[in-house]
């Protein structure tokens, strides 16, 4: 299973499998029968988690009202993400900085992985700065028994930079205590095989950089101990603040989502294949990670105008504007300040300057190893922040905000014909798309920061005559119910349930409200939701 969260952004098609049937009242674990739906006893359950009251809350789907069930799980409750056999749902605990491992069929938490083991916590997990999340996106294997969370900010010690990958087991809890040190980790992609990862750093302008990473999950790196990382070749400028990533079928193609301006990259939007990803143990690569600073002609002083220089030492390469080929800093003054081993040969102010870190500098813990790979084909859209990729039929679904005109776009790629180019499909003008759900054909956008409708759907969108309406239903602007953070389709009814401003909303699939009591619900006592999913 792929998945990736960008602020624990899901990437991929909506889980519908049930967990059990109709009037079932036992289930098989392994070691015989046991209760189904021991405490609830309900034919259709949605849960909706309320990251106030740190409770999964229960909805019975049947009468579409809220119930006295609820499950507690770990602090502050956001994202929840189903396993590929969806018998587990997965809640992203962003205020302890732990993962809850919900038995859907025993209706309890099987498991707590705890990202940030002691002596560390959850503000430790923090280290990194400006991140808003304390850890991010996470994988699992089809079978439940490994998975793998991006932690931006894991604290790895005075002078090194913060980030990591931790390895857990979904089913027991148990945490490995060597994480795959990496800068900044937000988006992981795992490959069908499950053997590699590509891997992503935070996109914003001071800790983001245009690379993309590989970690072979088969080999540890003599080194460190722990999965080997690679970062790899590509041309210069092909990617512009990559955020995530899909793997064909197959697993021989990646398809990379750069998210561009949007990001705060140099370059626009755009979706590009990889394929032939090798890397060469007994090399060292580097990790180029973009500031913005200024250097005057003719001066060795140089400025950083976003950014810090508190992990780099002297000796470490800077490039940029005005900065000679192959200079270095030769001292830090402070955080924000330092000079060049050689005069700065033109003036550069608010420009971007490059800081590298090698795996021999005290910064990085890990080696990183030089990998390459091969680009196939490279579509431009007007925004890819998330995606869905349809492997049986060879399509891939982006959506983003085009910075330049504030409008919000999804496009459809057909990757069995990739010399075809792609039209973007104008949505609500959001920020930040959280999710795109495919129900029975119709996409669903969810977005935040809207000044129209938060949920944008797309019909058609392969034809040549898309259509949109954003919700509440409108065929133009439409006033926002607010945030848009879940959207799960009920299969029992064909109700699909929105979690816009907190508040649990329900439609058809057509988009048209479905009332309560002769007004557009709200279900009463969803006030706090963040996230809903149907578990049956």
């Amino acid at each position: 299973m792929q998945t990736l969260l960008g602020t624990l952004t899901l990437l991929g098609a909506i889980v519908l499998a049930g967990c059990g049937g109709k009037g079932q009242a036992t289930f098989n674990n392994g070691s015989g029968n046991q209760p189904f739906k021991p405490k609830t006893h309900l034919t259709h359950r949605a849960i909706v988690s309320n990251y106030e009251t740190s409770f999964l809350d229960v909805v019975d789907a049947t009468k579409n009202q809220l119930t006295n069930y609820a499950f507690p799980v770990g602090t502050t409750p956001k994202y929840l993400q189903p396993s590929p056999d969806g018998t587990l749902t997965f809640v992203n605990n962003t205020g302890s900085s732990t993962i809850s491992s919900f038995n859907n069929n025993q209706e309890a938490v099987l498991a707590t992985i705890v990202l940030c083991p002691p002596p560390a916590t959850a503000t430790t997990c923090y280290s990194g700065g400006t991140l808003t999340t304390a850890y991010s996106g996470f994988v699992t294997s089809v079978n439940n028994q490994a998975g793998f969370a991006a932690v931006p900010g894991y604290s790895n010690g005075i002078g090194n930079l913060p980030g990591g990958i931790e390895r857990f087991n979904p089913l027991t809890g148990v945490v490995n205590p060597l994480d795959i040190p990496f800068p900044y980790a937000v988006n992981l992609a795992m490959d069908p095989a499950e053997k590699h990862l590509l891997a992503f750093t935070h996109y914003d302008s001071t800790h983001g950089d245009d690379n993309v990473y590989w970690v072979d999950l088969t080999t540890n790196d003599p080194a460190s101990g722990v999965p080997a990382l690679a970062v790899l070749s590509l041309p210069q400028g092909t990617l512009s603040r990559p955020i995530a990533a899909f793997f064909s079928s197959d697993g021989t193609t990646a398809y990379i989502l750069s998210c561009g301006t949007e990001c705060g990259g140099a370059a626009g939007a755009s979706v590009t294949a990889i394929n032939a990803i090798t890397y060469d143990i007994s090399t060292s690569g580097t990790i180029d990670l973009t500031v913005t600073g200024s250097v005057t002609s003719g001066s060795t002083d140089f400025t950083i105008l976003s950014g810090s220089l508190s992990n780099y030492d002297v000796g470490s390469p800077i490039s940029g504007t005005g900065i000679p080929a192959g200079d270095t800093i030769a001292s830090v003054k402070s955080t924000i300040a330092g000079t060049l081993a050689t005069p700065a040969s033109s003036t550069g102010i608010g420009e971007l300057l490059t800081l590298t870190v090698g795996y021999n500098n005290s910064a990085y813990l890990a080696p990183v190893h030089q990998g390459t790979a091969t680009v196939v084909k490279q579509w431009a859209v007007n925004g890819a922040r998330i995606g869905s990729i349809d492997p049986t039929e060879n399509m891939l679904y982006v959506a983003g905000s085009n910075p330049i005109n504030n409008h919000g776009y999804f496009t459809a790629i057909d990757l069995a014909t990739p010399t075809a180019t792609p039209t973007s499909i104008k949505i609500g003008n959001g920020v930040n798309q959280r999710w795109i759900r495919n129900i029975n054909g119709v996409y669903w956008v969810a977005s935040l920061g809207c000044g129209e409708s938060c949920v944008s759907l797309v019909f058609n969108p392969t034809t040549a005559t898309p259509t949109t309406i954003l919700l509440p239903n409108a065929n133009g602007s439409a006033t926002p119910n607010g945030d848009a953070t879940g959207i799960s389709l009920m299969v029992n009814s064909g109700d699909v349930y929105t979690i816009e401003n907190k508040k649990l909303y329900i439609y058809d699939q057509s988009g048209n409200p479905v009332l309560c009591d002769g007004a557009q619900c709200p279900i009463t006592g969803v006030n706090t939701g963040w996230d809903v999913l149907y578990i049956d």
